[in-house]
């Protein structure tokens, strides 16, 4: 595509800084969901599963989640289809477009997550019983959390490849 510069440039500047920060979000929710939420869950206690109850309660961390991962994706697709006949040829752009198709499979997959995590806080809702999460209902949200922990760990690793692929094409 082939713009004037007066319009190319702010709107690249525009894309590629939605995409950074977009990104940025998006990889520091799942950074917390990896490193804390996910180790918290490991030991099925009551405590850490009313942490969950507080984070469905207190926090819109599903939301701002899925949002992260629409404006990174929609960013970085409107980058693609402006600029991308001058990524040029090569390892480069093989590893750029390994980083896009990983980066599609992580924006499909943080969808899933994002459903199982909303089912997850209805649930934790749903179980609450004087602030705190009916003992009763430990066993079956105990395997919701489990679940959803095995599919943070899913979407770490794809959120790594997506990474290193976008930040090493330059390099080639």
């Amino acid at each position: 595509m082939n713009l004037p510069p007066e319009i190319y440039i702010p709107l690249m500047l525009v894309f590629r800084l939605a995409h950074i920060f977009g990104a940025v979000i998006w990889l520091g929710f799942a950074l917390y969901g990896y490193f804390v939420t996910s180790r918290i869950d490991q030991s099925m206690s009551a405590t850490s599963i009313n942490y969950q109850l507080g984070i469905a309660k207190h926090t819109q961390f599903g939301q701002l989640m899925s949002i992260s991962a629409i404006t990174t994706t929609l960013a970085g697709i409107l980058l693609w289809g402006i600029n991308g006949a001058k990524y040029g040829t090569g390892l480069g752009v093989i590893i750029l477009g390994i980083g896009t198709l990983v980066g599609l499979v992580a924006f499909g997959h943080s969808f899933g997550v994002g459903k199982r995590n909303d089912t997850l806080a209805k649930a934790l809702l749903a179980a609450e019983k004087n602030g705190a999460v009916d003992p009763s209902k430990h066993a079956d949200i105990g395997a919701m959390i489990a679940k959803l922990s095995r599919m943070s760990n899913i979407s770490m690793g794809l959120m790594v490849v997506t990474l290193v692929c976008m930040v090493s094409y330059s390099q080639f």
